[in-house]
């Protein structure tokens, strides 16, 4: 799971842009087989941090895979 919180005023499009590079991201993965499934959970409003998320559903070791990929592209 990824998540996000509170979106900065001004700064909505370049979050859209963010959520579009990650979804293309994920839709690549499935592609390839490295991921069973990814899905956009947008939350309403219940007194967290927490907004959304893009839940990522898939093997155990290949999302670990994916997930050391990603902080080192950071």
């Amino acid at each position: 799971m990824v998540g996000w919180g509170e979106i900065i005023a001004g700064r909505e499009q370049a979050a859209q842009a963010t959520l579009n590079n990650a979804m293309q991201y994920c839709i690549r993965l499935q592609q390839e087989g490295k991921i069973d499934r990814c899905e956009v959970v947008v939350l309403e409003p219940h007194g967290s941090d927490l907004n959304g998320f893009v839940l990522i559903t898939g093997d155990k070791e290949t999302i670990a895979s994916c997930e050391q990929m990603m902080s080192l592209s950071r």
